[in-house]
């Protein structure tokens, strides 16, 4: 029989299973008020029959809204850590790193949502069934769209994801999403984040560099919002751009492999969804060339909020 991670049983630290596996979910927030306590909720109503939850960390870098009370108003198995100030998500994921020694670790993004009651279940599956594994991470699925460059994004996201799961086995760079990831210990205790770098990109070329596969989970998805203007799809985009770079000057050839999409898949899916979406088409085209103009070629883990993916409902 499945267990709830919201039983009281495992909250109070009543007599367990110690046969288990263990398992701590590290959650990086910043002025997270809008979108914590949703995600919260959801993952006390997780069911799961593999591990034994050891804390929920929540690590809040400097917030200044109401994000630590909404922590605060949690039981006690939701632990609080406050940084000194903001320092980046990835100093908050070398906090987790620091501060836990479970069997598996979650690192969840604030703003993204499990699509379901079996989102950590299968996000760690691969783990436990397989040694040889380690690190998955979840498929994101875009929230409804409110604004049309939010809807062209979304359609963006779409075909951009179906090219992504072509590539190999579908398990590659590009699939593999920071908002959601898993690791075994005997990974992610080898793990220090550099603040110059995306944590996704490295989390991915690390695993591979240690011998170890990366699984791409592809059901349950963790939900998530695209930007709702182009101001906020460039700050990310940029961001992106910069990140790849910066995964490149470190693994070198190794990364350049890893980033490579072959040309004929990428030809043919920009070629069908101009005949399919031509409209969406043009105006992403216009929306390229804006990136363009504001890219830059410097990563820092404390880069320009894109307020509007945030708001995630």
């Amino acid at each position: 029989m499945e267990n709830s991670l919201f039983h009281e049983s495992k909250l109070r630290g009543d007599k367990t299973d110690h046969m288990k596996p263990t398992l701590s979910i590290g959650i990086a927030t910043y002025n997270e008020e809008a979108n914590l306590g949703m995600l919260l909720h959801e993952i006390f109503h997780q069911k799961v029959n593999s591990v034994e939850l050891t804390e929920i960390l929540v690590i809040s870098d400097g917030s200044t809204d109401k994000t630590d009370a909404i922590v605060q108003s949690f039981r006690e198995v939701v632990r609080l850590i406050r940084t000194g100030g903001r320092q980046g998500a990835i100093h908050a994921k070398n906090i987790m790193i620091k501060e836990t020694s479970s069997d598996i670790l979650v690192m969840l993004d604030a703003d993204i949502l499990p699509e379901n009651e079996l989102f950590i279940e299968k996000l760690i599956e691969p783990i436990i069934n397989n040694p040889s594994v380690g690190l998955t991470s979840a498929i994101l699925l875009p929230s409804k769209p409110k604004t049309f460059t939010e809807k062209v994004l979304v359609w963006n996201h779409d075909w951009k994801q179906k090219l992504f799961s072509s590539i190999g086995d579908g398990n590659n760079l590009y699939t593999c999403f920071g908002p959601a990831q898993a690791f075994p210990k005997s990974l992610y205790k080898k793990i220090s984040y550099p603040d110059n770098a995306p944590y996704d990109a490295l989390s991915y070329m690390f695993c591979i560099a240690n011998g170890l596969n990366f699984v791409s989970v592809k059901y349950p998805r963790a939900v998530f919002r695209c930007p709702t203007n182009l101001h906020d799809h460039a700050r990310q985009s940029a961001r992106f751009a910069a990140g790849k770079k910066a995964i490149t000057d470190i693994f070198g050839e190794k990364a350049n492999k890893a980033y490579t999409i072959p040309h004929k898949s990428l030809l043919f899916g920009v070629m069908r969804e101009l005949l399919r979406k031509p409209i969406f088409s043009l105006y992403y085209f216009v929306m390229w060339f804006y990136v363009r103009a504001h890219k830059t070629n410097e990563f820092t883990s404390l880069w320009e909020i894109a307020e509007s993916s945030k708001k995630l409902k």
